[in-house]
């Protein structure tokens, strides 16, 4: 069995991730939300609406809440030293 790289569509068509799905409670896609251009084109045929995005967005989106979620644990690490040097003082 081949191994699938953490970048290919698992429709397993040798195809590269390049969509994730935005839909709320989407059952499509409940176990998996990336889907390569040739699912997409499925996906599209069946005349359904679905909301799908590029997944360069979605880091976007993710590097920005990434480097808010680490100024603030950087903020509570400073707080925290400067409390437990204050109390050993």
């Amino acid at each position: 069995m081949k191994p699938i790289h953490i970048d290919e569509c698992r429709c397993k068509r040798g195809q590269p991730l390049k969509y994730y799905c935005a839909q709320d409670n989407c059952q499509i896609h409940k176990d998996d939300i990336f889907s390569c251009e040739l699912c997409i084109e499925d996906l599209m045929k069946r005349k359904e609406p679905h909301i799908n995005f590029f997944v360069s967005h979605l880091m976007d989106e993710v590097k920005g809440r990434w480097n808010t979620l680490n100024e603030k644990r950087s903020n509570c690490t400073g707080k925290l030293l400067l409390s437990t040097l204050l109390k050993k003082l």
